[in-house]
């Protein structure tokens, strides 16, 4: 258990052990409206409650947005926010008008930066919503630059330091290799539910099977066991 951080969701958390292995990347994929966002925000909360700093990048939404989502599932943290214990790195303007990119050194400048906020600030868990800034392109070394400096920050921290990084299903990227959870919509007839899936867990004995989940308020993902 003691190399397990606990996500929040506490039949995933059993199915994994204790839950995402520490000090890694892991990948969270899945279609728009799907969950996403709710399980990174969740995946912070919980850490708020071991003592932890969380930090969350965001290059989709405003900070003012996350902060109403948080609000819009009951959850209340603004405490947090005051102690400076969740932080918001919004990257939206980090990247100007240009939507191409020919070379690295905007990523690295940017890995530079959520690392000097990671080690200001003692943070132990990061979500980056999403994990490429969707509104640019760039190829597939450029990508792996970024996501080479996410892993290299990661076994560099002095302290530990866990990454969960989101993605939508129809982003093909090879960059590089994670801990990899599914989730999906499922609809059989007029009846429609959502489904996650740990499809990757690296040196983790597990089941590997699907299991259906709800959002709700307070709770968040909610397994259906």
């Amino acid at each position: 258990m003691g190399n397990r951080v606990a996500t929040g969701i506490k039949a995933l958390d059993k199915q994994l052990r204790g839950g995402l292995p520490k000090n890694q990347l892991t990948s969270l994929e899945g279609c728009s409206g799907i969950g996403k966002t709710i399980f990174g925000i969740q995946f912070l909360k919980e850490g708020l409650f071991t003592d932890e700093r969380v930090l969350f990048v965001t290059s989709k939404d405003t900070p003012k947005q996350i902060r109403e989502i948080i609000s819009s599932m009951g959850w209340d943290i603004a405490w947090a926010f005051e102690q400076g214990r969740f932080l918001i790195l919004d990257i939206r303007d980090y990247f100007g008008e240009t939507e191409s990119f020919d070379n690295g050194d905007i990523f690295v400048n940017l890995i530079k930066e959520i690392k000097d906020i990671v080690s200001k600030n003692k943070i132990k868990r990061v979500v980056l919503d999403p994990a490429f800034p969707q509104f640019i392109t760039a190829n597939n070394n450029i990508r792996k630059i970024y996501f080479s400096g996410l892993n290299d920050m990661i076994e560099k921290s002095d302290s530990d330091l866990t990454i969960v990084i989101l993605k939508n299903d129809n982003v093909e990227d090879n960059a590089i290799e994670t801990n990899t959870i599914k989730m999906y919509f499922d609809q059989q007839g007029e009846i429609v539910r959502r489904y996650i899936l740990p499809q990757k867990i690296m040196f983790t004995d597990y089941a590997v099977k699907a299991i259906s989940f709800e959002i709700k308020p307070k709770d968040g993902i909610w397994i259906n066991e």
